[in-house]
C-alpha cells in the first residue's frame, strides 16, 4: 500500500488480503477496491480512487503489486432532493432516509436509505445520484471538506 490513508492506514491495511506467493487474480483485486471505498465511504470520502501498479518480472513470472490510494477529500450532504414520486409527500420519504441532511457523507447509509425507501409498496427504480456543489466549502479554515447533493 502506499499513498494517503486519512489516518486509517490499518483498517485499510486489514482489507487487503494480499499475500506473497498468491495467484494474481483481478478478482481479488476488485473485492479489496470494492472493500476499500465502502470503508472510506462510511468515513465521509465520497470519491476515493485506488490505482493498482503492477510490476512484472517476466523471468520469474511473479508481479510485485503496488496499490496507491488516494481518498480525496470528505464530503457533506448538503441537501437530498426526492424526484418522480406523485403518490406521497415527500415526509413519508424522508422518514425512511438514514443519511441526513448536513452531515458528513456516509455510504452504508445512503445504501440502508435506498433498501429501506426500496421495501416501500409505491416506490421503484430507486436511484441515487451525488451531485458536488461547486465552489462550496463548509468550514472556511478547512480546504478538504466540501458538499455534496444527493
Amino acid at each position: 500500500l502506499a499513498g494517503k490513508f486519512a489516518g486509517h492506514k490499518a483498517q485499510i491495511r486489514k482489507l487487503v488480503n494480499l499475500k506473497s506467493g498468491d495467484v494474481f487474480s483481478r478478482k481479488k483485486l476488485i473485492d479489496i477496491q470494492t472493500a476499500i471505498y465502502q470503508f472510506l465511504g462510511t468515513k465521509g470520502y465520497a470519491y476515493p480512487q485506488l490505482s493498482p501498479v503492477p510490476k512484472i518480472n517476466n523471468i520469474k513470472h511473479t508481479v510485485f503489486m503496488t496499490l496507491n490510494l488516494n481518498p480525496g477529500k470528505k464530503f457533506y450532504v448538503r441537501q437530498i432532493d426526492f424526484s418522480g414520486n406523485n403518490r406521497t409527500s415527500e415526509y413519508v420519504l424522508r422518514e425512511q432516509m438514514q443519511q441526513m441532511e448536513d452531515s458528513l457523507y456516509n455510504l452504508s447509509d445512503i445504501n440502508e436509505s435506498k433498501r429501506r425507501l426500496a421495501n416501500l409498496p409505491y416506490l421503484t427504480n430507486i436511484h441515487v445520484q451525488q451531485k458536488p456543489v461547486s465552489g462550496k466549502i463548509t468550514k472556511p479554515d478547512s480546504p478538504t471538506h466540501s458538499l455534496l447533493g444527493i
